[in-house]
């Protein structure tokens, strides 16, 4: 038994000699309709810029916060 180039545990893909490029358009098409329904990048860096310039208001202006609350 001669082992492949790849190795005697490698995947069935490249024992074959046909890299993992093979069907990379169908792979690709899967996973593009698997993450349809997640948020884009614009959306989380706006989401998160909104949320640490919340945070940081709430930390500057803290002492004003607890004096407008009577704490």
């Amino acid at each position: 038994m001669s082992a492949s180039p790849a190795g005697p545990h490698a995947p069935s893909a490249l024992q074959a000699g046909g890299g993992t490029s093979d069907g990379m358009d169908a792979r690709i098409a899967k996973l593009e309709v698997r993450i349809a329904h997640l948020p884009g990048k614009g959306f989380v860096f706006t989401s998160n810029m909104t949320a640490a310039a919340l945070f940081a208001g709430v930390f500057l202006f803290s002492e004003k916060i607890k004096t407008l609350l009577g704490l």
